[in-house]
């Protein structure tokens, strides 16, 4: 199911469907974090909760912080923060959403502002 998922992203990325893309990001998180990925679990939820807070989707972007929260609830504490990743973590893991974000007037600074905000409310529960 990761595999299909990561491919159905990879087409949502190519067509430059950021929403689309969000709900990908999102499945592929879940299955990363059953599968026992946690990092790479947190990289998609980070991914999922930066697009729809950008796009202004306001109760997706709830969801996406309470998933995140979880997720980060079931880390050790001293590992949280080494788990959340940067903006130039998630645009290195997908170009593509650095060139939508970027195309829609997102900097990398930008994102990364959003991350940090993003953070404070998972790490504040």
């Amino acid at each position: 199911a990761a595999q299909f998922e990561a491919q159905a992203l990879a087409i949502c990325h190519r067509l430059g469907a950021l929403s689309d893309a969000a709900i990908s990001h999102h499945n592929l998180s879940l299955y990363l974090w059953k599968l026992n990925q946690a990092k790479e679990a947190v990289l998609e939820g980070c991914c999922t909760a930066l697009i729809v807070a950008l796009v202004g989707e306001k109760q997706k972007a709830a969801s996406a912080i309470a998933d995140l929260y979880t997720m980060m609830s079931q880390i050790p504490s001293a590992d949280r923060r080494a788990h959340w990743p940067t903006a130039a973590d998630l645009f290195a893991a997908y170009p593509r959403l650095g060139e939508l974000l970027a195309q829609r007037g997102v900097t990398v600074e930008r994102a990364q502002e959003a991350l940090d905000q993003l953070w404070g409310k998972v790490a504040g529960g």
